[in-house]
């Protein structure tokens, strides 16, 4: 999700160079890459759950 992040963020900065640049403040950068963490965790936890019953269980 990270690197997915980063190539899309590039992409925009080719695509609109004049737009882009404007609006990239630490705060905003902090906060997409807070939330691409954060929805990464919160795609990977249901698996990673899931895998922790079936070992326990088996």
């Amino acid at each position: 999700m990270h690197l997915c992040t980063i190539s899309v963020d590039r992409y925009l900065s080719l695509r609109y160079p004049m737009k882009f640049g404007r609006n990239k403040t630490r705060r905003r950068v902090i906060l997409k890459i807070l939330f691409v963490w954060l929805l990464s965790i919160a795609m990977s936890l249901p698996l990673s759950l899931m895998y922790s019953q079936v070992c326990i269980n088996s």
